[in-house]
């Protein structure tokens, strides 16, 4: 099943949830914000010993360590992607829909300046990636070069949806990938050449069931994208449902996809027995994934924080100590990443609640 075609599904079984969002009364002004806590935090990123937030409303939010509240940023647009490279904060401004040029901006000091615009064709942002400093903004329609001479563009093979979906987006040495999320309708992982604009599903059904892992489009939300340490030539994904309860971790290699981790996740009244595919029917799903240490990886689980160490084995650490200051529930105790909610009092949290931001 191709991208649009899920996509497309997902989007309209929500479609009474969506038209509902979109008549609901206007936010209060920002400076009100900090107090709200129907706030729902979109991305995440940590620069200049800060953790910077992004709203749904396109707000920017920030908070130190020892800081009672968080404070919001001016900038004078509302915000769609926000990005961290080597220290350095990027982020891309204009409305969501309906945009004819996009700013791309980069953090100067107590401002942000216009680094570059990009002239939008009746699209949408859907992700945006800062590494090494090169600028690669993927919209429903195209992949564009932002910070490349000529800022060239390609459209994509396959047209790329907004919300209901999430998408995470990867530029690595081995390839630019896309992760996307649609719950219970899975996603996958696919592959993208900034050239041409092709995609190229990844996928791997062993069993030939209608689940069957290692990685399936149709069933497998992608939550997850890293660079595999010490492998140039590979990635690291993270695949996680609530709906199914069931995840994994994967390493893909090219086109070779390998069960990297999964944990038997038992549920009560329910016997957890071996499916088709070999896995046991109920697993941990798996969501946020970062680098640590030399040759290290986290994986944000359902139970705990899972550590990926260089020498292979794998460590399981429960969840740390939250603080709820203000609007945000929030953990700075461990020293490699921060863990924050994405909202709190809200009447449903889609996907999962917690959002993993390394340092």
């Amino acid at each position: 099943m191709g991208v649009a075609r899920i996509l497309t599904r997902a989007a309209a079984a929500l479609l009474p949830v969506l038209t509902a969002a979109s008549v609901a009364p206007p936010p209060p002004p920002p400076e009100a914000d900090w107090r709200r806590t129907d706030l729902f935090f979109e991305q995440g990123a940590y620069a200049e010993g800060r953790l910077w937030l992004l709203d749904l409303d396109g707000r920017l939010y920030s908070l130190a360590e020892g800081e009672p509240l968080v404070s919001p940023e001016r900038i004078g647009e509302p915000l769609l992607a926000l990005c961290a490279s080597a220290g350095r904060l990027f982020a891309v401004g204009g409305p969501r829909e309906g945009a004819r040029r996009w700013t791309i901006r980069r953090r100067e000091g107590r401002s942000w300046p216009v680094i570059t615009t990009v002239a939008a064709r009746g699209e949408t942002v859907i992700a945006f990636s800062c590494a090494d400093g090169r600028l690669l903004l993927l919209s429903s329609r195209r992949i564009i070069e932002a910070s490349a001479p000529g800022m060239p563009a390609a459209p994509l093979s396959d047209r790329l949806f907004g919300l209901p979906a999430t998408t995470i987006f990867l530029d690595a040495p081995a390839g630019t990938y896309i992760g996307i999320s649609v719950g219970e309708w899975g996603g996958g992982l696919h592959r993208i050449d900034p050239r041409t604009g092709r995609m190229t599903t990844i996928e791997s059904n062993l069993s030939r069931s209608l689940c069957g892992g290692p990685l399936n489009t149709e069933c497998d939300p992608v939550n997850g994208l890293l660079a595999a340490p010490g492998r140039p030539d590979c990635i690291l994904a993270t695949v996680g449902s609530l709906y199914g309860m069931r995840g994994r971790i994967v390493r893909v290699c090219g086109d070779r996809i390998e069960r990297l981790y999964l944990r038997p996740y038992p549920m009560r009244g329910y016997p957890n027995e071996i499916a088709e595919d070999g896995e046991p029917n109920t697993t941990v799903p798996f969501f946020e994934l970062a680098a640590f240490g030399d040759g290290g990886a986290i994986a944000l689980g359902l139970d705990g924080v899972y550590r990926l160490l260089r020498s292979g084995a794998v460590r399981r650490d429960p969840p740390p100590r939250f603080r709820r200051l203000g609007g945000v529930l929030v953990s700075f105790d461990d020293p490699d990443f921060v863990l924050v909610a994405r909202g709190i009092d809200l009447p449903t949290v889609p996907d999962y609640p917690l959002m993993l931001v390394p340092r």
